[in-house]
């Protein structure tokens, strides 16, 4: 059991990378190609985008940091945001619910082939 916490520890681990992009504030889409060393991101068609799920909204780079996306026709206004967003627990609920029923059946299944082998009530 402790080697199957230990794989789901890095699985997660391992998809979890932060980098930084530029929140058009027009249109809540993330640019993350940036344009150089300056605070300017491209957005161009083709450009790699990230939009948010329903329910989740982005985190901000603390204090706010001006950015621009950089568009063929016209520059757009945004805010510095962290790749990673937070998304409210309501909208997971039916993931973690049939996870922990799941899990308990397990534990329960494993618990009474235990107590059968070694003959205890």
């Amino acid at each position: 059991m402790k080697y199957f916490i230990l794989l789901l520890f890095v699985l997660i681990k391992s998809n979890v990378s932060a980098a930084n992009g530029c929140v058009s504030t027009s249109s809540g889409i993330m640019y993350t190609n940036q344009n150089g060393m300056s605070s300017n991101y491209r957005g161009n068609p083709g450009e790699p985008t990230i939009t948010l799920p329903v329910g989740c909204y982005w985190v901000y780079v603390s204090p706010s940091t001006p950015c621009t996306v950089k568009k063929s026709a016209g520059d757009e206004p945004g805010l510095l945001a962290n790749t990673i967003y937070e998304c409210d627990l309501d909208t997971n609920v039916l993931i973690l619910l049939f996870g922990s029923v799941g899990f308990g059946a397990f534990m329960i299944r494993k618990k009474r082939n235990v107590n059968f082998i070694f003959g205890s009530k």
